[in-house]
């Protein structure tokens, strides 16, 4: 399973760091977790992947910088270049159909499925397997609900978590288990920083080290978030691999 960071930042725009959204893929099995503003061009610029490709979307919260994409990966697959007939589902917190309603009023059939099956789905807190994809998800304290997401590869057995956005929960640390190959941590605070409802590096440090985590990935960084600091007091308190997100970043599970 290979993981790919397609957007690094926030909602704040920034020269090197496009917003949210990562891909996970395992040979021909692909998923997008979160879909901040550009990640559709940043998946075909950084990974090659074509969004006819694209076999599940996990949403984890309706900020327009996690799930604004949505839209235009719809658009996109109703063009003639993109030929796509298997089923895409999306699947996301409470909320995610009112969401996509929204769109079709505003956006009519634009963003309908043209050949092809979409099934929209908000979490009911069950665990689901999508194309050889074990998928289960965990609330976090956030402003609106935010659900994190557990993906393993049941061939591989790899895994890994993506906390979207938010203070961790109990639900999420138990989600872990026995443990994970790497949680995809936010750190939109820098070190020292206390706010509700988000992550310094030393809580996400904090949180790798309970989720048995072996490596952590901390993205979702805000401008003034220094890798150097940031990886200094993550690395305080987890004694595993630290690796501060960028474009483009590839890491294999």
């Amino acid at each position: 399973m290979i993981l790919t960071v397609l957007g690094s930042g926030t909602s704040v725009p920034q020269r090197e760091r496009s917003a949210p959204g990562y891909l996970v893929r395992s040979e021909n099995r692909i998923l997008l977790l979160d879909l901040g503003p550009g990640t559709i061009w940043n998946l075909a610029r950084l990974s090659g992947v074509n969004p006819g490709m694209v076999q599940g979307v996990l949403l984890s919260h309706l900020h327009i910088d996690h799930c604004i994409d949505l839209a235009p990966l719809l658009f996109s697959m109703r063009a003639p270049e993109i030929e796509r007939e298997a089923p895409l589902r999306v699947m996301g917190p409470p909320g995610l159909n009112r969401y996509y309603s929204s769109l079709r009023d505003l956006y009519g059939h634009w963003v309908e499925p043209a050949g092809y099956e979409l099934q929209i789905c908000e979490w009911d807190g069950e665990t689901v397997e999508w194309e050889g994809f074990r998928i289960s998800a965990a609330p976090t304290v956030h402003s609106v609900p935010n659900i994190s997401f557990r993906v393993q590869d049941v061939d591989s057995r790899s895994s890994c978590i993506y906390t979207g956005d938010g203070e961790p929960t109990e639900d999420l640390i138990r989600m872990a288990g026995p443990g994970v190959n790497v949680l995809l941590a936010e750190c939109s605070l820098g070190p020292g920083k206390i706010e509700e409802n988000h992550m310094n590096p030393a809580q996400a440090a904090d949180l790798a080290t309970e989720c048995r985590a072996e490596k952590l990935v901390l993205s979702h960084l805000n401008p003034g978030c220094y890798p150097d600091d940031v990886y200094r007091d993550a690395a305080e308190h987890f004694d595993g691999e630290i690796v501060i997100a960028t474009d483009g970043l590839t890491i294999s599970l």
